[in-house]
């Protein structure tokens, strides 16, 4: 391809859409896939679960909300989950109470007023605080290998100046995942391969697994979902689409999380 043909490329408003959108579905990768994996090669979870339910939301969400809403997992049950060892059936109750409790708030009308009594220092506050944890973590990952991490900070600062940086994020994502099978260093010694093979099945949590989750579980993940979740990524997502606020509300954010 001659520079003139790439030049005429790159500047197709529709080309850089597609680009966009595709180094955006990576976004959310660096806190969604430790976590599942977590999940599935330390508690035994179901990959068929997982993915299946994640993926249908995304593409849900995406029809309903046409905007780059996150599906976010629920950090701080799978992380307690993942670390205290709680069976899968406790997240699957968590789940299920986190989504009920969300829709009473919504149709009761709850939410909105919650969201009016935060003010907008408050929402900027979590943006924030998530903002630096997640640099923090990313920090930490990338003491393990320097090299690589540094490296793949500056290719992705680097890209931010160049014509087709869309691209950056899922190459630099592509050459990790290849330099992690050459230097096999991954979590695949940790995973139960008959479990992840088995045949995908639905269960119900016991009763003692409901009053567990409530209590270990539901209460400290609410603050933030409510927080975090529904009421800033509104004010977020309203401030970057003003046209839609109309639709992009803490009430719709807390029915569709709720419905998840």
């Amino acid at each position: 391809m001659t520079s003139g043909k790439i030049s005429q490329t790159v500047s197709n408003p529709s080309f850089n859409r597609l680009l966009g959108e595709t180094s955006g579905a990576f976004a959310d990768l660096g806190t969604f896939l430790p976590l599942v994996l977590g999940l599935i090669a330390l508690n035994q979870f179901s990959p068929q679960g997982i993915f299946l339910g994640f993926g249908l939301f995304a593409i849900l969400s995406a029809l309903f909300y046409r905007r780059p809403i996150p599906v976010q997992p629920m950090k701080v049950i799978a992380a307690l989950v993942i670390a205290q060892g709680l069976t899968p059936g406790m997240l699957q109750a968590s789940a299920m109470l986190m989504g009920i409790i969300l829709l009473i708030l919504a149709f009761s009308g709850a939410i909105t007023w919650l969201a009016k009594q935060l003010s907008q220092a408050v929402s900027v506050g979590i943006q924030l605080a998530i903002g630096l944890q997640l640099m923090w973590m990313g920090t930490k990952m990338m003491s393990e290998f320097w090299l690589v991490g540094v490296g793949a900070f500056v290719l992705l600062f680097i890209s931010k100046f160049l014509p087709l940086r869309y691209l950056a994020m899922p190459l630099v994502i592509a050459a990790g995942m290849i330099w992690q099978a050459s230097t096999q260093t991954s979590l695949a010694t940790n995973f139960d391969i008959q479990a992840m093979t088995a045949p995908f099945q639905l269960a119900w949590p016991t009763s003692v697994e409901w009053t567990s989750a409530a209590l270990l579980l539901v209460l400290p993940q609410l603050a933030l979902t409510l927080t975090n979740a529904v009421i800033a990524t509104s004010v977020m997502a309203q401030e970057k689409f003003p046209e839609d606020a109309a639709k992009l509300t803490p009430k719709n954010f807390a029915i569709s999380s709720g419905l998840a």
